[in-house]
């Protein structure tokens, strides 16, 4: 459990599920089967309950009706703590090494916090990529900064909801002027 008004109990990822991994038969995006990029989702979900040895729970969004309808992108919850099987039970235990300061990771051996997550963004690269190539897709996504990318442009903000529902409605907001600097 967390401790005072600031605990935190859960870390949340959001991964970008390339939409070509998505069935376009509403009945076939329900069935893990046929959904390429629920499954995708899924093992990268997988590889943090492995790697941290945490609890994971994991939902999958589909587009809003009014938003871009490639938007399908999925919400996995982990515990900040390590689980541990206790017959039919579990118990939450330590900090995973991901929560932990990094002067305690560093009397560890372990690199900054930082530096996991972006292992993590490669991962997930591997994994949606590998998907891709395997459903005969030639798209990819990139994990890296644009820096990293040696892509001279500022990257854009997120405009939110709000912000996106104006500027798609031809109002002008001041997130959306910032992108378009």
């Amino acid at each position: 459990r967390g401790k005072g008004k600031d605990g935190r109990t859960a870390r949340e990822w959001i991964v970008a599920i390339p939409h070509e991994l998505i069935p376009t038969d509403p009945k076939d995006q329900k069935n893990i089967k046929k959904n390429q990029g629920a499954r995708a989702a899924t093992k990268f979900a997988k590889l943090l309950a492995e790697r941290y040895g945490v609890a994971i729970d994991i939902a999958i969004h589909a587009p809003d009706a009014e938003g871009d309808q490639r938007n399908y992108h999925a919400h996995i919850m982990t515990t900040t703590r390590q689980v541990e099987i206790v017959g039919d039970d579990f118990k939450l235990t330590d900090k995973t090494t991901l929560e932990l300061s990094n002067a305690k990771r560093a009397t560890l051996g372990l690199d900054r916090a930082k530096e996991d997550i972006k292992e993590l963004r490669e991962e997930w690269a591997n994994i949606a990529n590998g998907a891709l190539e395997a459903n005969g897709i030639d798209e990819r996504i990139d994990h890296r900064s644009h820096a990293d990318r040696g892509i001279d442009a500022q990257p854009t903000i997120k405009l939110g909801w709000k912000s996106s529902e104006l500027e798609r409605s031809g109002v002008e907001t001041d997130r959306g002027d910032i992108n378009r600097a």
